[in-house]
């Protein structure tokens, strides 16, 4: 979880160094003070968006003698149109990557050890299809069906916690369509796992396993691809509503 702390927003004039608006947040996480800094600069009618790259927007916080700030950042394009970038962080005046927080730093562990045991097998059966009788080739697939089958049912009861997770801490669109679509990968590589246990001795001698591997794999895709249609949709919906929510 976010480590919730007190912060010190402050919007004023780069070049003047006025100062628009101050306030504190008690108790809040850093994604919470966000939230709020980012409502002020929609309600306040004085502040019109075309001077937002002239205004810095700090939040500010102290902790065991350390002074961090967080800024944000605006970028403008050629045809004069303000954006905001992101947030840059300082730790006692030089710039510093934040760091991620325990729990996302968790889901990307697991979410990469599903992702290279799946793709792992996978290959593990497109070699062995070359170098195995039928009878070594279906013991190998048996024993990664099952075992397969066995961490697929753990990652689906985890997989809703895993995307909250990233998707919480995803700041576009995109970022939530490459996570939905990195989320489904071991999906993708288990159900073509999954679709090799059908594999007969007499399909095995009559068509090159490497060729049906590959196409299982195809097969699994068109399926997955069909279900984050509608899940990106969801999603998305979701990331607007959430953002006109807090802000």
């Amino acid at each position: 979880m976010e480590m919730k702390q007190d912060y010190y927003l402050r919007i004023s004039d780069k070049v003047t160094n006025e100062i628009h608006f101050r306030e504190k947040f008690e108790y809040k996480t850093f994604r919470e003070a966000k939230y709020q800094a980012e409502k002020y600069l929609v309600n306040d009618t004085a502040l019109k968006r075309n001077i937002y790259p002239i205004i810095e927007v700090c939040l500010t916080t102290l902790s065991s003698r350390k002074i961090i700030k967080n800024t944000m950042n605006w970028e403008c394009d050629s045809n004069g149109n303000v954006s905001l970038k992101g947030w840059d962080n300082y730790l006692n005046g030089k710039k510093y990557k934040a760091n991620k927080s325990f729990a996302l730093k968790s889901a990307i562990v697991t979410t990469t050890f599903f992702i290279g045991f799946s793709v792992s097998s996978f290959l593990i059966l497109l070699l062995s299809s070359f170098m195995s009788s039928y009878d070594n080739f279906n013991s190998i697939k048996s024993f990664f069906g099952i075992l397969t089958f066995l961490l697929l049912l753990i990652y689906t009861g985890i997989l809703p916690i895993l995307k909250d997770e990233f998707n919480s801490n995803a700041e576009t669109t995109e970022k939530i369509k490459w996570n939905n679509f990195k989320l489904e990968i071991p999906s993708i590589f288990a159900t073509a796992i999954t679709i090799t246990n059908f594999t007969t001795e007499e399909t095995f001698n009559q068509s090159p396993i490497y060729i049906l591997l590959p196409v299982a794999l195809l097969i699994a895709l068109v399926g997955i691809a069909g279900k984050l249609m509608f899940e990106n949709s969801y999603d998305i919906d979701r990331f607007y509503d959430n953002k006109r929510k807090h802000l």
